[in-house]
């Protein structure tokens, strides 16, 4: 009986060591297919990156285009301006409307500030407010605007 037993046990040891390498197999082709599928999402993360990367990088290059051919139609429409027309007149009208405009408006922002300047004496209450209205964000925006414009025309239409 003990043989029987040796036997049985024997042959079933047998075909539980047949069917071990047939489950390890089964285990590593699916840690296989899990690698796989695992290296497919990032390849595929990968592409749509630099896919991402190029179509930003088309945008980039078309708003540089866009910027290089405003400025190029800006530089040439200022030295159209100063193109004389032949009539003394016109060519005259055309030099002066820039002159005057700036001066009228210099007279008018100097009136501002001299009643500005007024009304914060007559209401002499806070020095800090005082100067606060004196001088304001917006009045060295207006500045910086009339410089820029008369001379960085200037150099573009040189240039």
């Amino acid at each position: 009986m003990l043989l029987t037993v040796l036997s049985l046990l024997g042959g079933g040891l047998g075909a539980f060591m047949r069917v071990v390498p047939e489950i390890l197999k089964i285990f590593t082709a699916k840690q296989d297919r899990e690698h796989e599928y695992r290296m497919t999402t990032l390849q595929l993360d990968i592409d749509k990156a630099r896919s991402e990367q190029s179509i930003d990088l088309v945008h980039a290059q078309g708003a540089v285009t866009q910027a290089a051919g405003e400025m190029r139609a800006y530089i040439e429409a200022i030295k159209g301006q100063s193109v004389m027309s032949g009539v003394p007149w016109v060519d005259g009208l055309n030099q002066s409307v820039r002159p005057v405009i700036t001066y009228w408006w210099q007279l008018l922002f100097t009136v501002y500030k001299i009643a500005t300047i007024w009304a914060a004496c007559l209401s002499w209450t806070n020095l800090d407010d005082f100067v606060g209205k004196l001088w304001t964000v917006q009045d060295a925006g207006v500045l910086a605007m009339i410089l820029g414009f008369w001379f960085v025309d200037r150099s573009i239409r040189k240039g």
